[in-house]
């Protein structure tokens, strides 16, 4: 069953990202899915400043043509060729047979959706991108396994888990504070954070580790229903 994950990326890792002049406003959007491995890549160049990017494409030694397919006041399709091409993210992605189904490039970070055919596939892409340092950071996995265990949380911890993810506490650096959450959710820090360690530990027990190395089903470990409501 495929395993679909919201990944971060920094500016180098998906060309054109990093032939967008300092300063501009310009956003990217790919228009389809390619292949990652193809040389020619269908783009959306979105902003006041797109007909700058175009520009900077235009005049980039690794690029063989670019071609405006379509364009309106603020944005551009485009149709930029390689004849070099070096993305070590790619790269990888086409080792783990993953499938790039979306990718935006605004605020000078790749924000993609990535496809993998199954929960091996992506543990190998993200141990690999671990190693080689290509500084992704993962945002939300979603899959037919990862679904299923929405029942491991109790109602407050799956509620304190959704108030965290939606006001960035679990990004780099954090939009929110401990001391934030616990007013919004009016509750106390400590009450908050012993939430927080509770769903993550439950929901990556549920999901991460449900499988034992040889291929079965892990028994559930024994729950104590008096910290249910935690």
């Amino acid at each position: 069953m495929s395993l679909f994950a919201d990944v971060v990326l920094p500016v180098t890792a998906i060309p054109p990202g990093d032939r967008v002049s300092v300063g501009t406003d310009a956003e990217l959007e790919f228009e389809r899915v390619v292949p990652s491995e193809s040389s020619t890549h269908y783009l959306w160049v979105v902003g006041e400043d797109y007909a700058r990017v175009l520009d900077d494409l235009r005049g980039d030694a690794a690029v063989e043509s670019v071609a405006t397919l379509d364009e309106y006041d603020d944005r551009a399709l485009v149709r930029v060729r390689w004849t070099a091409l070096e993305a070590p993210f790619l790269d990888l992605l086409d080792e783990t047979d993953g499938v790039l189904s979306d990718a935006k490039f605004t605020g000078g970070k790749w924000r993609t959706t990535l496809r993998f055919p199954d929960e091996s596939a992506f543990s190998d892409f993200y141990a690999a991108s671990e190693q080689r340092g290509l500084g992704l950071e993962l945002r939300a996995v979603s899959g037919a396994r990862f679904a299923e265990h929405g029942d491991a949380l109790s109602a407050v911890q799956r509620k304190a888990l959704e108030a965290a993810f939606a006001a960035g506490y679990f990004e780099v650096p954090r939009r929110t504070t401990l001391a934030g959450l616990a007013q919004q959710l009016d509750r106390s820090e400590q009450a908050v954070s012993e939430a927080l360690r509770r769903a993550t530990a439950n929901y990556l027990r549920a999901t991460l580790a449900s499988e034992e190395p040889d291929g079965t089903v892990a028994d559930d470990p024994p729950t104590d229903d008096s910290e249910r409501g935690t």
